[in-house]
């Protein structure tokens, strides 16, 4: 079975992007809909910057679910 990680490579060079954008230290905010492509940048994000991302999510109701 394959794995889902993403590779070292790739969260290294995710981790430099975040760093050039929002710094080397301190919180990260992501906004987050909850959607699939919400949720990988959020699991992304913990694995390149662990303890220092804060989620923040909008609730667009596309979905009538969406507000559960």
């Amino acid at each position: 079975m394959q794995s889902l990680a993403p590779s070292s490579d790739l969260v290294e060079r995710f981790r430099g992007d975040l760093c050039a954008l929002s710094g080397d230290t301190g919180p990260l905010a992501l906004a987050i809909s909850g959607g699939p492509d919400s949720l990988a940048l959020l699991l992304l994000a913990v694995v390149a910057l662990p303890g220092r991302v804060e989620a923040l999510t909008v609730d667009h109701c596309l979905r009538r679910e969406s507000t559960a």
